[in-house]
């Protein structure tokens, strides 16, 4: 509300600046006053753990960005997001209904699920450390 008040009064009050310069003062001022309200709003709101950058990247190393990929997040996207690419944030169905459905890759961080699937080979291992492993469907 008062960015238009001001522009107003400064668009009304010509006498100032020359229309030349004061329309692109304006504009320019509108921009950065806006891009640093937005910036500083959600930085700190959105933060995100650092292990996430690296699950995006070994994501980036072992797929495509045509992948469909299942990341067992709890329904956060960030993963997807960071990784670019399309997917869904948790198992939702059956592994061989997700393969139907088009998926082709699942990150995921639990020890539990982990060792399931490298016991029934159900899936093929890519890369698994000590916080998560990524299977082929």
């Amino acid at each position: 509300m008062f960015i238009g008040v001001g522009t107003t009064a400064v668009l009304k009050n010509k006498s100032s600046l020359h229309p030349f310069l004061l329309y692109p003062l304006v504009i320019v001022i509108f921009i950065f006053s806006l891009s640093f309200s937005y910036y500083y709003r959600v930085k700190d709101f959105y933060s995100y753990p650092e292990d996430l950058n690296q699950m995006a990247r070994i994501l980036d190393t072992f797929t495509k960005t045509s992948d469909k990929v299942i990341t067992d997040r709890l329904g956060d996207t960030t993963l997807l997001y960071l990784a670019n690419r399309k997917g869904a944030p948790m198992l939702y169905h059956s592994i061989p209904q997700m393969k139907e459905l088009g998926y082709t890759y699942y990150m995921t961080d639990k020890k539990e699920i982990i060792t399931e699937l490298k016991t029934t080979k159900e899936c093929p291992l890519l890369f698994e450390n000590a916080q998560f492993a990524l299977f082929k469907l």
